[in-house]
């Protein structure tokens, strides 16, 4: 494990529901040294529980390859009603609850949401446009037209039915905003929709099985984060590795870069975790034809 005085790794946290993940981010960080680095990767509503991984020290400078794993959501949707925060926060409505939706009706429904799609985020949400908050702008009675974004949903699985109750299990990329596909939902079978509960399974190398609740770790002591705390490289399980030698690992943590010939023909530009006996794993490295380059350097 990591000293005291250079903590570094990530905490798989099960986060509660009713405290917001900068929250959660904060209760963490009082058992820390002071001016560690913190931060979560891949915001979840206060409605929300389930994992939400934590960033300590060095770690935080790989948030980009946490956040882009592939997620995991169990979600309960209500419907025949819209909520304006489309999920159970906020002023529920009633759009269309006497409509007749049959488990037929679903099955033929979902497909159309797999694949590539265009998605407008909520206004409920923390994105930023003209340098504000959409939830600000909602807050204060304003509504803005969004952008749709490009987002990727692998599968959706229908778990139980029993109208009005749907229960989902999403898989998808990040940048998925589970209320919006609510209430897309709701809207392509005329009825509307919002999500009354919302558990994120997984992200990426982050599991439920293996998270902790943050009611066990709020005010311990930094040996107690520390001994749960997942390595640095864990986050990166998808990315292929590279072994250098010493000469070759302190050049590229130097900021050179290396000549080399690839047994067989290798994509045009890859990232490697990178190791060495000497170091362990120091960084990033990206195979650009036949370079390595240092991407990020972490080891010293």
């Amino acid at each position: 494990m990591s000293t005291h005085q250079n903590i570094s790794g990530y905490i798989n946290l099960n986060k509660p529901i009713g405290i917001t993940s900068m929250e959660a981010v904060r209760r963490i960080k009082r058992s820390l040294p002071r001016k560690t680095k913190v931060g979560h990767a891949g915001t979840l509503d206060p409605l929300a529980s389930g994992v939400l991984p934590i960033c300590i020290g060095p770690a935080t400078r790989l948030m980009e390859y946490v956040v882009s794993g592939r997620k995991v959501y169990l979600t309960e949707v209500k419907l025949g009603y819209v909520s304006d925060t489309y999920d159970a926060e906020g002023t529920i409505t009633e759009f269309n609850p006497r409509i007749s939706i049959t488990l037929s009706d679903i099955q033929q429904t979902l497909p159309l949401f797999l694949g590539n799609i265009e998605q407008i985020p909520p206004m409920y949400s923390a994105l930023k446009q003209n340098g504000q908050r959409l939830y600000d702008l909602a807050r204060s009675g304003v509504e803005v037209t969004r952008p749709p974004r490009s987002v990727t949903i692998y599968s959706i699985d229908i778990v139980q039915y029993s109208y009005p109750l749907l229960t989902l299990s999403v898989t998808c990329g990040s940048g998925v905003y589970i209320r919006s596909l609510a209430y897309d939902i709701g809207n392509t079978l005329e009825c509307g929709a919002y999500v009354t509960s919302l558990i994120r399974q997984r992200s990426g190398s982050f599991r439920i099985s293996e998270s902790i609740p943050l009611s066990d770790l709020q005010n311990q002591d930094t040996s107690f984060l520390d001994s749960r705390m997942k390595p640095i490289d864990f986050a990166l399980e998808d990315l292929p590795s590279s072994h250098f030698s010493d000469t070759e690992a302190v050049k590229l943590m130097q900021g050179q870069t290396i000549s080399f010939q690839p047994p067989s023909k290798s994509s045009s530009e890859s990232d490697y975790r990178a190791y060495n006996n000497s170091f362990g794993f120091f960084g990033i490295t990206r195979l650009i034809d036949s370079v390595w380059h240092p991407v990020k350097i972490l080891a010293k």
